[in-house]
């Protein structure tokens, strides 16, 4: 039963990941680009968690491949939500941003120490939450479905600090598809 609960988280997550790419496809293309980005990264995540499933020698790929892309996944989708509810961020200051995340996430990978990619999600994930509550008076609704959708990305992290990546899959799967709503024009209430 565990295997089936399993494998429709890794679906779910795929799916998400798919549809959260269709649904940034209205935005600007500074938030565009990063949710995009962050939505492979998650579905490499289902993937790397059903190839662990089929074949059980490749086990420890999942873990691996859920620290890194939780990290650079929600800095991503941090600096996605940046660009959508202020302005965006310069491009030196991202990618120096990506890189800090690329390099949390493959210290939590190489030591097996998530609190390295965890505190890289709830740094981004603090100050989108910042941003969303100074526009919070602007638009009510975009502003709560921002906390939601960050609140979902750090229960995700927290899900993979106790190494349980079928939960934190279900929860990046949330934080993954309220990025990409949020990123739609037509959400302003």
């Amino acid at each position: 039963m565990a295997f089936v609960f399993d494998s429709l988280a890794t679906l779910l997550l795929f799916a998400s990941a798919l549809i959260a790419w269709r649904l940034s496809r209205g935005a600007r293309a500074s938030s565009r680009i990063n949710i995009r980005f962050a939505a492979m990264l998650f579905a490499a995540l289902a993937a790397a968690q059903a190839i662990a499933m089929a074949a059980p020698r490749w086990q420890a790929l999942a873990p691996a491949v859920a620290l890194i892309a939780a990290s650079l996944g929600t800095v991503a989708l941090a600096l996605g939500l940046f660009a959508l509810l202020a302005r965006p961020i310069p491009p030196l200051a991202a990618s120096l941003a990506l890189a800090l995340a690329l390099g949390a996430g493959l210290a939590a990978a190489l030591s097996g120490e998530p609190a390295y990619a965890l505190g890289c999600q709830i740094l981004g994930v603090c100050l989108t939450i910042a941003v969303t509550l100074n526009g919070f008076s602007a638009g009510a609704g975009r502003a709560s479905l921002t906390l939601l959708a960050a609140a979902a990305l750090v229960c995700g992290g927290l899900g993979l600090m106790d190494g349980a990546i079928t939960i934190a899959e279900l929860f990046f799967a949330a934080g993954l598809i309220g990025t990409a709503r949020i990123s739609q024009l037509r959400v302003q209430a």
